[in-house]
Protein backbone atom coordinates (compact mmCIF):
# COMPACT_ATOMS: atom_id res chain seq x y z
CA UNK A 1 0.00 0.00 0.00
CA UNK A 2 1.89 3.36 -0.98
CA UNK A 3 1.77 6.18 0.87
CA UNK A 4 -0.05 8.26 -0.82
CA UNK A 5 -3.06 5.80 -0.78
CA UNK A 6 -2.46 5.41 3.07
CA UNK A 7 -2.91 9.52 2.96
CA UNK A 8 -6.08 9.30 0.86
CA UNK A 9 -7.99 6.83 3.20
CA UNK A 10 -6.39 8.51 6.60
CA UNK A 11 -7.57 12.28 5.28
CA UNK A 12 -10.91 10.44 4.43
CA UNK A 13 -11.43 8.85 7.72
CA UNK A 14 -10.54 12.09 9.17
CA UNK A 15 -13.26 14.22 7.20
CA UNK A 16 -15.83 11.47 7.97
CA UNK A 17 -15.31 12.20 11.51
CA UNK A 18 -15.05 15.63 11.67
CA UNK A 19 -18.46 15.95 9.40
CA UNK A 20 -19.90 13.15 11.52
CA UNK A 21 -19.00 14.56 14.56
CA UNK A 22 -22.04 15.18 16.71
CA UNK A 23 -25.53 14.56 14.79
CA UNK A 24 -27.60 17.27 16.44
CA UNK A 25 -31.49 16.04 17.73
CA UNK A 26 -34.71 17.86 18.98
CA UNK A 27 -34.48 17.75 22.69
CA UNK A 28 -37.70 16.82 25.19
CA UNK A 29 -38.98 20.35 25.19
CA UNK A 30 -42.86 20.51 24.95
CA UNK A 31 -44.27 23.64 22.56
CA UNK A 32 -47.79 25.12 21.96
CA UNK A 33 -49.79 25.90 18.71
CA UNK A 34 -52.86 24.81 16.69
CA UNK A 35 -50.81 22.77 13.76
CA UNK A 36 -51.68 22.20 10.29
CA UNK A 37 -50.26 18.87 9.07
CA UNK A 38 -50.07 18.47 5.62
CA UNK A 39 -49.08 15.32 3.52
CA UNK A 40 -48.34 15.52 0.01
CA UNK A 41 -49.16 12.45 -1.58
CA UNK A 42 -49.08 10.30 -4.78
CA UNK A 43 -50.01 7.28 -5.28
CA UNK A 44 -49.15 6.44 -1.06
CA UNK A 45 -51.95 4.56 0.08
CA UNK A 46 -49.36 1.82 1.02
CA UNK A 47 -47.67 4.36 3.15
CA UNK A 48 -50.16 6.71 4.82
CA UNK A 49 -51.74 4.17 7.46
CA UNK A 50 -48.68 4.02 9.29
CA UNK A 51 -47.98 7.43 9.06
CA UNK A 52 -51.85 8.79 10.07
CA UNK A 53 -51.96 6.27 12.94
CA UNK A 54 -48.91 7.97 14.72
CA UNK A 55 -50.37 11.65 14.04
CA UNK A 56 -53.75 9.94 15.65
CA UNK A 57 -51.67 9.17 19.15
CA UNK A 58 -49.91 12.73 19.29
CA UNK A 59 -49.61 13.82 22.68
CA UNK A 60 -50.34 17.06 20.77
CA UNK A 61 -52.77 16.19 18.54
CA UNK A 62 -52.65 18.42 15.34
CA UNK A 63 -55.68 20.58 14.72
CA UNK A 64 -55.83 19.17 11.28
CA UNK A 65 -53.95 16.71 9.09
CA UNK A 66 -54.48 17.74 5.34
CA UNK A 67 -53.76 15.11 2.43
CA UNK A 68 -53.22 16.52 -0.53
CA UNK A 69 -54.71 13.95 -3.21
CA UNK A 70 -51.89 14.91 -6.08
CA UNK A 71 -53.08 12.66 -8.87
CA UNK A 72 -53.18 9.57 -7.37
CA UNK A 73 -54.21 6.34 -9.53
CA UNK A 74 -54.63 4.05 -6.18
CA UNK A 75 -56.34 4.43 -2.95
CA UNK A 76 -54.65 7.04 -1.61
CA UNK A 77 -57.82 9.03 -1.01
CA UNK A 78 -59.65 6.41 0.61
CA UNK A 79 -57.02 5.38 3.25
CA UNK A 80 -56.55 9.03 4.24
CA UNK A 81 -59.97 9.29 4.56
CA UNK A 82 -60.73 6.45 6.58
CA UNK A 83 -58.19 7.11 9.02
CA UNK A 84 -59.77 10.63 9.05
CA UNK A 85 -57.64 12.78 7.78
CA UNK A 86 -59.12 15.95 5.72
CA UNK A 87 -58.37 14.74 1.97
CA UNK A 88 -57.65 17.68 -0.94
CA UNK A 89 -57.65 16.96 -4.34
CA UNK A 90 -55.02 18.77 -5.62
CA UNK A 91 -55.90 20.90 -8.92
CA UNK A 92 -54.67 20.25 -11.99
CA UNK A 93 -50.68 21.02 -12.53
CA UNK A 94 -49.98 24.51 -13.68
CA UNK A 95 -47.41 25.17 -16.20
CA UNK A 96 -44.32 25.34 -14.53
CA UNK A 97 -44.86 23.72 -11.08
CA UNK A 98 -43.39 20.55 -10.13
CA UNK A 99 -46.00 17.63 -8.23
CA UNK A 100 -44.52 18.11 -4.86
CA UNK A 101 -44.46 22.27 -4.34
CA UNK A 102 -47.77 22.83 -6.24
CA UNK A 103 -49.15 20.24 -3.54
CA UNK A 104 -47.39 21.48 -0.63
CA UNK A 105 -49.02 24.84 -1.70
CA UNK A 106 -52.79 24.05 -1.71
CA UNK A 107 -52.66 22.29 1.33
CA UNK A 108 -51.17 25.82 2.68
CA UNK A 109 -54.04 27.30 0.90
CA UNK A 110 -56.09 25.10 2.97
CA UNK A 111 -54.79 25.13 6.53
CA UNK A 112 -56.09 26.71 9.29
CA UNK A 113 -53.40 26.33 11.97
CA UNK A 114 -51.08 28.99 13.35
CA UNK A 115 -47.59 25.86 12.34
CA UNK A 116 -47.63 24.57 9.40
CA UNK A 117 -45.83 20.86 9.82
CA UNK A 118 -45.22 19.06 6.30
CA UNK A 119 -44.55 15.52 6.25
CA UNK A 120 -43.76 13.22 3.47
CA UNK A 121 -46.31 10.10 3.89
CA UNK A 122 -43.50 7.25 4.15
CA UNK A 123 -42.70 9.16 7.79
CA UNK A 124 -44.23 8.05 11.15
CA UNK A 125 -43.59 10.25 14.34
CA UNK A 126 -42.85 8.97 17.93
CA UNK A 127 -46.11 10.00 20.13
CA UNK A 128 -44.71 13.25 21.17
CA UNK A 129 -43.03 14.18 18.36
CA UNK A 130 -45.25 16.94 17.42
CA UNK A 131 -44.50 18.37 21.28
CA UNK A 132 -41.11 18.09 20.54
CA UNK A 133 -40.89 20.02 17.30
CA UNK A 134 -43.00 22.64 18.84
CA UNK A 135 -40.73 22.86 21.76
CA UNK A 136 -38.00 23.40 19.01
CA UNK A 137 -39.42 25.52 16.90
CA UNK A 138 -38.74 29.38 16.31
CA UNK A 139 -38.23 32.06 13.58
CA UNK A 140 -37.78 30.62 10.22
CA UNK A 141 -37.79 27.04 9.28
CA UNK A 142 -37.12 23.57 11.21
CA UNK A 143 -36.11 20.43 9.68
CA UNK A 144 -35.55 16.47 10.29
CA UNK A 145 -33.88 14.33 8.50
CA UNK A 146 -35.72 10.99 10.14
CA UNK A 147 -34.22 8.07 10.72
CA UNK A 148 -34.03 5.65 8.08
CA UNK A 149 -35.98 2.21 9.13
CA UNK A 150 -34.37 -0.48 6.72
CA UNK A 151 -35.80 -3.87 5.73
CA UNK A 152 -35.41 -6.02 2.80
CA UNK A 153 -31.93 -6.50 1.39
CA UNK A 154 -32.09 -3.86 -1.72
CA UNK A 155 -32.74 -0.94 0.67
CA UNK A 156 -29.34 -1.15 1.95
CA UNK A 157 -27.71 0.11 -0.94
CA UNK A 158 -29.61 3.13 0.69
CA UNK A 159 -26.49 3.48 3.11
CA UNK A 160 -24.26 5.31 1.16
CA UNK A 161 -26.48 8.05 0.08
CA UNK A 162 -27.53 8.01 3.53
CA UNK A 163 -24.37 9.05 4.83
CA UNK A 164 -23.17 11.40 2.04
CA UNK A 165 -26.29 13.57 2.31
CA UNK A 166 -25.60 14.02 6.17
CA UNK A 167 -21.89 14.71 5.46
CA UNK A 168 -22.38 17.21 2.24
CA UNK A 169 -24.94 19.03 4.79
CA UNK A 170 -22.50 20.20 7.27
CA UNK A 171 -25.19 19.69 10.18
CA UNK A 172 -23.68 17.39 12.19
CA UNK A 173 -19.84 18.71 11.65
CA UNK A 174 -17.35 19.43 14.20
CA UNK A 175 -18.23 23.17 13.49
CA UNK A 176 -21.64 22.94 11.98
CA UNK A 177 -22.75 26.36 9.38
CA UNK A 178 -25.56 28.45 11.03
CA UNK A 179 -26.67 28.77 7.62
CA UNK A 180 -26.74 25.14 6.04
CA UNK A 181 -28.31 26.48 2.92
CA UNK A 182 -30.89 23.22 2.60
CA UNK A 183 -33.50 21.48 4.70
CA UNK A 184 -34.70 17.86 4.42
CA UNK A 185 -37.96 17.81 3.00
CA UNK A 186 -39.57 14.51 4.88
CA UNK A 187 -40.14 16.74 7.64
CA UNK A 188 -40.60 20.28 7.76
CA UNK A 189 -42.30 23.11 10.20
CA UNK A 190 -42.59 26.41 10.10
CA UNK A 191 -45.30 29.26 10.22
CA UNK A 192 -47.55 30.35 7.52
CA UNK A 193 -46.24 34.11 8.04
CA UNK A 194 -42.37 32.98 7.55
CA UNK A 195 -43.34 30.67 5.05
CA UNK A 196 -45.23 33.42 3.38
CA UNK A 197 -42.59 35.66 3.85
CA UNK A 198 -40.17 33.54 1.72
CA UNK A 199 -41.85 33.44 -1.13
CA UNK A 200 -44.09 30.23 -0.29
CA UNK A 201 -44.15 26.70 -2.43
CA UNK A 202 -44.15 29.51 -6.11
CA UNK A 203 -40.49 30.18 -4.93
CA UNK A 204 -39.51 27.07 -5.71
CA UNK A 205 -42.42 26.07 -8.14
CA UNK A 206 -40.31 24.72 -10.38
CA UNK A 207 -37.69 22.82 -8.12
CA UNK A 208 -36.95 18.73 -8.56
CA UNK A 209 -34.88 18.93 -5.06
CA UNK A 210 -37.66 21.36 -3.79
CA UNK A 211 -36.51 21.34 0.09
CA UNK A 212 -32.79 22.88 -0.81
CA UNK A 213 -34.69 25.65 -2.64
CA UNK A 214 -36.87 26.35 -0.02
CA UNK A 215 -34.01 26.61 2.24
CA UNK A 216 -32.25 29.00 0.52
CA UNK A 217 -35.54 30.95 -0.10
CA UNK A 218 -35.75 31.34 3.72
CA UNK A 219 -31.53 32.31 4.36
CA UNK A 220 -32.36 35.30 1.25
CA UNK A 221 -34.73 36.78 3.57
CA UNK A 222 -33.03 36.75 6.60
CA UNK A 223 -35.25 33.89 8.32
CA UNK A 224 -32.77 31.14 9.73
CA UNK A 225 -33.33 27.15 8.83
CA UNK A 226 -32.30 24.54 11.61
CA UNK A 227 -31.55 21.06 10.72
CA UNK A 228 -31.76 18.10 12.84
CA UNK A 229 -31.72 14.63 12.87
CA UNK A 230 -34.70 11.87 13.62
CA UNK A 231 -33.17 9.52 16.42
CA UNK A 232 -36.18 7.87 17.56
CA UNK A 233 -38.22 10.86 17.13
CA UNK A 234 -38.74 11.06 13.36
CA UNK A 235 -38.72 7.62 11.27
CA UNK A 236 -39.24 6.32 7.75
CA UNK A 237 -38.89 3.29 5.35
CA UNK A 238 -37.63 4.74 2.43
CA UNK A 239 -38.36 3.09 -1.45
CA UNK A 240 -40.31 0.17 -0.05
CA UNK A 241 -41.70 -0.04 -3.33
CA UNK A 242 -38.92 -2.33 -4.88
CA UNK A 243 -35.21 -1.70 -6.15
CA UNK A 244 -36.93 0.69 -9.01
CA UNK A 245 -38.19 3.42 -6.52
CA UNK A 246 -34.84 3.12 -4.99
CA UNK A 247 -33.05 3.93 -7.84
CA UNK A 248 -35.86 6.87 -9.41
CA UNK A 249 -35.44 8.36 -5.95
CA UNK A 250 -32.05 8.51 -5.45
CA UNK A 251 -31.35 9.11 -8.97
CA UNK A 252 -33.49 12.57 -8.56
CA UNK A 253 -31.64 13.59 -5.48
CA UNK A 254 -28.02 12.94 -5.33
CA UNK A 255 -26.22 15.00 -8.34
CA UNK A 256 -28.80 17.76 -8.03
CA UNK A 257 -28.16 18.03 -4.40
CA UNK A 258 -24.28 17.76 -4.54
CA UNK A 259 -24.29 20.83 -7.26
CA UNK A 260 -26.55 23.11 -4.10
CA UNK A 261 -23.97 21.62 -0.83
CA UNK A 262 -21.72 24.25 0.63
CA UNK A 263 -18.16 23.94 -0.46
CA UNK A 264 -16.38 22.92 2.46
CA UNK A 265 -18.51 19.89 3.56
CA UNK A 266 -18.91 18.76 -0.19
CA UNK A 267 -15.23 18.65 -0.26
CA UNK A 268 -14.98 16.55 2.96
CA UNK A 269 -17.36 14.38 1.35
CA UNK A 270 -15.72 13.85 -1.55
CA UNK A 271 -12.67 13.39 0.42
CA UNK A 272 -14.34 10.34 2.05
CA UNK A 273 -15.74 8.97 -0.82
CA UNK A 274 -12.44 9.05 -2.09
CA UNK A 275 -10.64 7.19 1.17
CA UNK A 276 -13.01 4.40 1.10
CA UNK A 277 -12.51 3.81 -2.70
CA UNK A 278 -8.84 3.60 -2.02
CA UNK A 279 -9.41 1.23 0.96
CA UNK A 280 -10.99 -0.87 -1.30
CA UNK A 281 -8.93 -1.32 -4.41
CA UNK A 282 -6.41 -1.84 -2.42
CA UNK A 283 -7.50 -4.13 0.23
CA UNK A 284 -8.25 -6.40 -2.84
CA UNK A 285 -5.03 -5.84 -5.38
CA UNK A 286 -2.71 -6.14 -2.62
CA UNK A 287 -4.04 -7.68 0.13
CA UNK A 288 -1.24 -6.99 2.50
CA UNK A 289 -1.62 -6.56 6.23
CA UNK A 290 -1.98 -2.75 6.38
CA UNK A 291 -4.11 -2.69 3.78
CA UNK A 292 -6.78 -5.08 5.71
CA UNK A 293 -5.98 -3.26 8.96
CA UNK A 294 -7.02 0.18 6.75
CA UNK A 295 -10.18 -2.00 4.95
CA UNK A 296 -10.98 -2.73 9.00
CA UNK A 297 -10.47 0.81 9.78
CA UNK A 298 -12.89 2.36 7.12
CA UNK A 299 -15.57 -0.97 8.00
CA UNK A 300 -15.37 0.38 11.54
CA UNK A 301 -16.37 3.77 10.58
CA UNK A 302 -18.62 3.13 8.16
CA UNK A 303 -20.54 1.15 11.00
CA UNK A 304 -20.27 3.95 13.35
CA UNK A 305 -21.96 6.26 10.80
CA UNK A 306 -25.01 3.90 9.89
CA UNK A 307 -25.80 3.45 13.37
CA UNK A 308 -26.38 6.98 13.44
CA UNK A 309 -28.79 7.24 10.51
CA UNK A 310 -30.84 3.97 10.08
CA UNK A 311 -31.29 -0.01 11.14
CA UNK A 312 -28.86 -0.64 8.16
CA UNK A 313 -27.42 -4.37 8.62
CA UNK A 314 -23.73 -5.12 10.33
CA UNK A 315 -22.73 -6.74 6.54
CA UNK A 316 -23.02 -3.19 5.11
CA UNK A 317 -20.31 -1.73 6.33
CA UNK A 318 -18.08 -4.73 6.69
CA UNK A 319 -18.67 -5.40 3.08
CA UNK A 320 -18.53 -1.79 2.41
CA UNK A 321 -17.39 -2.00 -1.11
CA UNK A 322 -20.50 -3.22 -2.37
CA UNK A 323 -23.12 -0.42 -1.35
CA UNK A 324 -20.24 2.20 -2.05
CA UNK A 325 -20.16 0.69 -5.64
CA UNK A 326 -23.83 1.05 -6.04
CA UNK A 327 -23.58 4.35 -4.54
CA UNK A 328 -21.27 5.43 -7.48
CA UNK A 329 -23.60 3.50 -9.77
CA UNK A 330 -26.92 5.70 -8.56
CA UNK A 331 -24.83 9.23 -8.32
CA UNK A 332 -23.52 8.27 -11.94
CA UNK A 333 -27.01 7.50 -13.24
CA UNK A 334 -28.35 10.76 -11.39
CA UNK A 335 -25.86 13.01 -13.19
CA UNK A 336 -26.14 11.65 -16.39
CA UNK A 337 -30.30 12.25 -16.15
CA UNK A 338 -29.37 16.39 -15.20
CA UNK A 339 -26.67 16.83 -17.65
CA UNK A 340 -27.98 14.53 -20.71
CA UNK A 341 -31.50 14.48 -20.54
CA UNK A 342 -31.89 17.29 -18.53
CA UNK A 343 -35.08 15.83 -16.76
CA UNK A 344 -35.52 13.42 -13.64
CA UNK A 345 -38.18 11.18 -13.32
CA UNK A 346 -40.44 11.10 -10.56
CA UNK A 347 -43.72 9.28 -9.66
CA UNK A 348 -44.24 9.10 -13.34
CA UNK A 349 -43.56 12.55 -14.33
CA UNK A 350 -40.86 13.94 -15.94
CA UNK A 351 -39.39 16.97 -14.50
CA UNK A 352 -36.96 19.55 -16.06
CA UNK A 353 -33.51 20.38 -14.60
Amino acid sequence: MTILTTGFVVMGLVAGTVLLWRLPLVGAAQGTGRVSVIVPARNEAANLTKLLASLAAQSHRPLEVLVVDDGSTDATAAVASAAGATVISAPALPAGWAGKPWACQTGVDAARGDVLLFLDADVHLACDAVDRLLGAANDGLLSVQPFHEVERPYEQFSAFPNVVSLMASGIAALRPSPHPGLAFGPCLLTTPADLQAAGGFASVAGESIEDIALARSFERVGLPVRCFGGGDMVRFRMYPQGAAALIEGWGKNLSGGARRARLLPLLGTVTWVCGAVSASIEAVSTRSVWSTVVYAMVAAQMGWMLRRVGSFRWWVAALFPIPLTGFIGLFVWSLLQRVGRRSVTWRGRQIPV
